[in-house]
């Protein structure tokens, strides 16, 4: 009777532990499938549930649906206010929307959206509220979504006084947005990795081709690195394209986001990178071993030179926003000489755009002017949901999970099966003990394999 009860016990207790990995790893599954499930919408999937939300707010079976500081903080209508959605960073915007509250008086309600998918979000949320809009501008790290929101109608036209100071390809043709304050797409080098400077990669081709090195790209799904991939599409071409992103796919680790090539390459996990330069510069400043190279400066055997590519900043005016007003002198204020001077003096060493702002190179720019290339934004824009399906189709493939976590999962599972059916080697322990210190080391290392193979793998960003 005693062994029975014994028996019934560690089943019971063998349970438990059962009970206890299966929600731990759950929990973390949940969060990969959030990170690794996310795809892009189409603006009709958008508009279509942005109907729905409507209907469901009239019901009042919306209520609390914005988070964020939206649902009250956010009230439209409000006199002295302005809503802007912000895609860049929060340390890097926020303290010039609190200079704009200083400098006039207007209440600055800000939404700075902490997902890594972030751009890709905003946009989501602005085409729901298209038909009740809660926003007045929106402050995009990027230019690919904005001009899918002029697309789809959610913009509307203003054209700031200051627009004359910027470039001519800064001002949308029909008035939508704004460009200021840019990024490069560069490559991030590990000297001591790559000590032999006629070594290092010169060129964003060699991410197809350097079978030497580890390199590393963020998934093209979200933010610059997808509208990096939109303009080589509209460049080359679909089929060329297509075979470049498949031929990286093969032989890049493709990491979460720029941050994290970054961090990759700054402690050698990558010999080096295509990131943004706001990523790049903070290793750099550091103390890390690494080096920021423009690619594509020079031509291949006399063929024009692609150069490097800027990523803008760009400000649109909400059509039918609860503060419009407000929203221009905004506009107005952020395309100021003076913020494009601070954004390239900050953290992130954007690079100015106007020409008022030109005496104030980057940080990042080195002792060389870059050669830029070409791009009509909305024109590569156009094919995006076509080049989301066809990235789509080919990243998807990663498992997203890193293998060596997988296999110390694996690992932990065997171990933890060997604990519940008996089947576990206990040398000199007695059957008892054993079993629990093998069920809980596999437990552990179960546990601890996946906890790696999410946060090390490839997230989608």
């Amino acid at each position: 009777m005693t062994c029975m009860t014994l028996e019934f016990g560690s089943r019971r207790a063998a349970m438990r532990w059962v009970l206890v990995a299966a929600f731990l790893i759950a929990a973390n599954g949940s969060r990969a499938i959030r990170a690794e499930g996310f795809s892009a919408p189409t603006v009709e999937q958008t508009v279509g549930e942005a109907n729905q939300a409507a209907e469901g707010e009239n019901k009042g079976e919306n209520k609390g649906a914005v988070k964020g500081p939206s649902a009250e903080l956010l009230a439209p209508g409000a006199a002295g206010e302005v809503v802007v959605y912000a895609a860049l960073d929060r340390e890097f915007s926020e303290p010039i929307l609190r200079q704009f509250e200083r400098e006039t008086g207007i209440r600055v309600l800000a939404n700075y959206d902490v997902e890594s998918t972030k751009t890709v979000g905003l946009t989501t949320r602005l085409l729901h509220e298209a038909s009740r809009p809660r926003c007045d501008v929106f402050w995009n790290n990027e230019l690919l979504h904005t001009v899918r929101l002029s697309q789809a109608g959610v913009l509307a036209a203003y054209e700031s006084p200051r627009a004359a100071d910027y470039p001519e390809w800064c001002l949308a043709p029909n008035r939508h947005w704004h460009c200021f304050a840019a990024r490069a797409r560069v490559i991030l080098v590990n000297t001591d990795r790559m000590p032999d400077v006629a070594d290092r990669p010169r060129s964003i081709l060699e991410l197809a081709t350097d079978s030497r090195h580890r390199a590393a790209i963020a998934k093209p799904l979200f933010g610059t690195t997808a509208t990096h991939a939109t303009v080589l599409y509209w460049l080359w071409g679909e089929e060329r394209a297509s075979d470049f992103f498949r031929s990286v796919h093969a032989r890049c680790r493709v990491m979460s986001g720029n941050k994290q090539v970054a961090l990759a390459v700054a402690s050698g996990q990558a010999d080096w990178g295509l990131t943004d330069t706001d990523d790049a510069i903070i290793e750099v400043e550091a103390g890390r071993p690494v080096e920021i190279i423009f690619p594509d400066q020079r031509g291949e055997e006399g063929a024009e030179p692609l150069g490097a590519m800027r990523i803008p900043n760009t400000l649109a005016l909400i059509r039918g926003g609860p503060n419009s007003e407000n929203g221009k002198r905004l506009i107005d204020f952020l395309l100021s000489a003076d913020v494009e001077r601070q954004l390239a003096r900050g953290p992130s060493a954007q690079f100015p755009l106007s020409h008022a702002a030109a005496d104030t190179p980057s940080r990042a720019q080195g002792s060389h002017q870059p050669l830029w290339q070409t791009v009509d934004f909305a024109a590569a824009a156009r094919d995006w949901e076509l080049v989301s399906s066809d990235l789509q189709a080919i990243f998807a493939t990663s498992t997203g999970l890193h293998p060596a976590g997988l296999a110390l999962c694996a690992l932990g599972g065997l171990m933890f099966a060997a604990g519940v059916f008996r089947l576990a080697p206990r040398g000199r322990l007695r059957p008892d003990v054993a079993r629990v210190v093998w069920l809980s080391a596999g437990l552990i290392l179960a546990v601890a394999g996946f906890w790696i193979a999410v946060n090390w793998g490839v997230r989608g960003v």
